[in-house]
């Protein structure tokens, strides 16, 4: 994120404030209570990151995490500035604001005859004295001030100089955050202490925002800068009105990704995932690669959400032989192999902080069906803000917090559910920026597949009577009685029934011959069919541990096509079952 350097008004972070309070629709009192915690929460941070920094001068070992803590501390310092402003904004003196009261408070004391007072002007001497009244005097009215300009003239008002102040500083910023909270004390306790609220909250706020522009002078940062950084850090976390346009639109539609396209995630073994794109195996056969069970072979769904809300995945580009050849540079930087790795660390990221957060809220729950990043659970900045760290000077930094939000929370919706049913088809939809799931599942094999079986049966309907109805009903698991019973959303006619149930018992004859199995009524009904929108196409899934699903996996199987003979006095099915061997890793 590149900050702006140009000059914060007061005015404009003011409005600033407005636009980002998302508690602006309750009570005066909650916002109140919310802001004071948040303040303190984040005088808190500022203190941890100067300590970081200390570390840092301290000793070379924790120089790095020194370095960081600079831009840490910038963060951390808006934030505070925000909840001064946000909180300050309550007041009934809420159209004054802080930085400005806090000079023309600074200059009153300084004009003073009392013992503080004195003792004050002889600490700065009398040049800065000087100097300081001139500045005051200068400083624009009506909230057109700015920050840097506070800045360098609170900066004359310091007594004490690099260590000395810092340590002032956050002695200091924790008395008022304490000052800050002694108002939420009950009635009770109050009477219990003896300390006295010396101070209003708008002049705690002023004082706060004093300390806070003398820790930027020492660690030489800038209070516009710092001003800024929390207002584009705002934007960035906003849903935009429009969508970043797709990386690849001015590419050759051959090196494009689809605007819509469809991916089927089969069970090819024991904890063993493939992909098919278009009749095609994609990439290579994905097992959890961990000791327990966890759904993560599915993980390429998350890419798959990349590409629908980011139009980023230089992975999946790169396994759907979309790489952007016309361009060498791009198809070199964007494309390559460390933009691969990229995306891969981005997502293990992502995975371990989400699964670390459903460990704790689901703990009685399989890890392979703990809800990741669900609608209640919030997704940290910080995963921004390392999102932004592994991607800058590559074409996805352009993608917002909001976009990268969606393609979390869209990724594992549809994981989870793939997790639950272990198979099923992925929707991807550039257009409307979104994947979905389906259940069913079948594949297209382009090409020669191996016939691995062959199987037939036939239904008489002429002696379809309540006898050998109830034979075919009973084969029928629940879901497949269901899809019999409706006709488009509707409920189907008794004839229709009777239709539909006879090609379900059919079909499901016909697999099982194919499979190498007998019609018995436990492998019946092991058999889950799910007709797809095709007539005659059937999504096949097999129980979880029955004897049909190590068959189906020891021969390979992935589909079945079958065809159907239909007259008044019979349905007569052929099921082919077709295997493919899985793809050899490079």
């Amino acid at each position: 994120m590149e900050i702006k350097t140009d000059p914060m008004s007061i005015a404009q972070y003011i409005e600033h404030v407005k636009e980002t309070d998302q508690f602006s629709a309750r009570s005066k009192e909650y916002r109140k209570h919310i802001s004071i915690y948040g303040l303190v929460s984040e005088i808190g941070s500022v203190v941890s990151a100067v300590k970081k920094r200390k570390l840092e001068e301290g000793s070379k070992r924790d120089i790095a995490e020194g370095i960081l803590a600079r831009y840490e501390l910038r963060e951390e310092l808006g934030d505070v500035i925000w909840y001064c402003f946000a909180l300050a904004a309550l007041e009934e003196n809420g159209d004054d604001d802080i930085l400005t009261k806090q000079l023309e408070a600074l200059s009153k004391q300084l004009k003073g005859d009392d013992s503080k007072s004195i003792s004050f002007r002889e600490s700065l001497g009398e040049e800065k004295v000087k100097e300081f009244h001139k500045r005051v005097k200068a400083f624009p009215r009506n909230k057109q001030g700015t920050f840097g300009n506070f800045q360098k003239t609170s900066c004359l008002t310091e007594r004490t100089h690099d260590d000395d102040l810092v340590d002032t500083t956050s002695i200091k910023l924790m008395k008022l955050a304490a000052k800050l909270m002694y108002p939420l004390l009950p009635e009770s306790e109050k009477q219990m202490g003896n300390q006295a609220q010396e101070l209003t909250t708008f002049e705690i706020l002023g004082e706060i925002a004093w300390y806070l522009a003398a820790i930027a002078n020492v660690y030489s940062l800038s209070f516009d800068e710092i001003a800024n950084y929390n207002v584009q850090k705002a934007r960035s976390q906003r849903i935009r009105k429009h969508d970043t346009p797709l990386h690849d639109q001015d590419c050759i539609e051959s090196q494009q990704f689809p605007r819509e396209f469809k991916v089927q995630f089969l069970a090819v073994g024991e904890r063993q995932s493939r992909m098919y794109w278009d009749g095609h195996q994609l990439g290579d056969d994905l097992t959890d690669n961990y000791y327990k069970e966890d759904g993560y072979r599915f993980h390429d769904v998350l890419h798959l959400a990349n590409i629908a809300c980011l139009g980023w995945s230089p992975v999946f580009r790169g396994l759907m032989h979309k790489k952007r050849k016309a361009n060498p540079q791009i198809d070199e930087v964007e494309d390559g192999a460390r933009a691969r790795i990229v995306e891969e660390s981005i997502l293990k990221a992502i995975h371990s902080e989400g699964m670390e957060i459903a460990e704790i809220k689901h703990p009685k729950l399989e890890p392979k069906v703990r809800p990741i990043f669900s609608e209640d659970v919030d997704i940290p900045f910080s995963i921004f803000k390392l999102i932004q760290r592994h991607v800058k000077g590559l074409e996805v930094e352009k993608n917002s917090f909001g976009e990268w939000k969606k393609a979390i929370r869209n990724g594992y919706e549809v994981y989870k559910n793939l997790a639950e049913h272990g198979q099923g088809t992925v929707d991807v939809d550039l257009t409307n920026r979104k994947i979905t799931f389906c259940s069913k599942v079948y594949v297209d094999l382009v090409g020669i597949g191996t016939v691995a079986g062959i199987g037939s049966h036939t239904m008489l309907l002429s002696d379809f009577d309540e006898n050998e109805r109830g034979v075919a009903w009973a084969s029928l698991t629940k879901e497949e009685k269901e899809l019999c019973r409706s006709d488009n959303g509707k409920r189907a006619k008794d004839d229709d029934k009777c239709v539909k149930a006879a090609r379900y018992s059919a079909a499901k004859h016909a697999i099982l011959q194919a499979l190498g199995g007998l019609p018995n009524p436990e492998d019946l009904a092991a058999l889950n069919l799910a007709e797809m929108n095709d007539p005659g196409k059937f999504s096949v899934k097999i129980t979880e541990g029955s004897p049909l699903e190590k068959a189906m996996w020891d021969q390979k199987i992935v589909v079945f096509k079958t065809s159907f003979a239909l007259n008044q006095k019979s349905v007569y099915c052929t099921a082919i079952a077709l295997s493919d061997a899985p793809k050899k890793k490079d």
